[in-house]
């Protein structure tokens, strides 16, 4: 007879710094053999910063890519995924929740249930992650950016960053989007392997024209990176 459990996740979220917690293992539709030559690790990054200010629905928007995100990702067979906060710094920054998808199961009817119950755990908590706000202006994007593909180590890797995209590099200087995505390509690990999708650029209310150096920024240095896939989405 075919048993299994599904464990809530449990997190823990302060005002200064997301804490966290790790370990949840529900049953899937994969076999070993199958998750053996489909090794991948997906990160979603959130920001917590200034953007709730200009989308009221903020954690809302993000529970909800969150969950289409972990959607894909059970059914696309990756092994983990991870929920990072993006912070000003590393103190309001960092790992928050590591969930394994990866484990047999012999009942359909019953793994249908519980892939869509993790699903939804996982939008919760990137609910609340959103919802707590940083003490700090500024997002370090490209810092949480060094930080999940450091999660994924050697493994093929989809990294989702819902925030509008304003890394606190873009603040301090008026320097030209594609030229200062040149300048900080080399604090970058190497993306390839990786696939990078933005999904709220503009969502703090900034005007087009900076819009475009946003998108122009983080597509001329994922390109530099070698990042595959790429996709930079102006609204939530």
């Amino acid at each position: 007879m075919h048993t299994h459990r599904t464990q809530p996740l449990a997190v823990t979220l302060c005002q200064a710094v997301c804490v966290v917690v790790v370990g949840v293992v529900i049953a899937a539709l994969f076999s070993s053999s199958a998750i053996a030559s489909n090794i991948k690790r997906s990160v979603i990054a959130i920001d917590r910063t200034g953007v709730a200010a200009h989308v009221p629905s903020w954690s809302t928007e993000v529970a909800a890519i969150a969950r289409d995100e972990a959607e894909k990702a059970i059914e696309g067979r990756v092994d983990e995924l991870t929920i990072i906060a993006i912070g000003a710094n590393t103190a309001e920054s960092g790992k928050v929740a590591a969930v394994e998808l990866n484990i047999e199961c012999n009942n359909p009817k019953t793994c249908e249930a519980d892939k869509a119950a993790l699903a939804n755990q996982i939008g919760e908590v990137a609910g609340q992650v959103a919802n707590v706000p940083t003490k700090t202006p500024g997002s370090d994007i490209v810092a949480s950016l060094q930080t999940a593909r450091s999660i994924c180590g050697r493994r093929r890797c989809a990294i989702t960053i819902i925030s509008d995209g304003v890394d606190t590099r873009l603040y301090s200087t008026g320097t030209a989007g594609d030229q200062l995505a040149s300048e900080v390509a080399p604090i970058l690990p190497s993306l390839k392997r990786t696939t990078v999708h933005l999904v709220g650029l503009g969502a703090d209310g900034t005007p087009p024209d900076a819009i475009e150096r946003v998108r122009t920024f983080w597509q001329t240095l994922l390109s530099i990176k070698g990042a595959k896939d790429i996709q930079i989405a102006r609204s939530l």
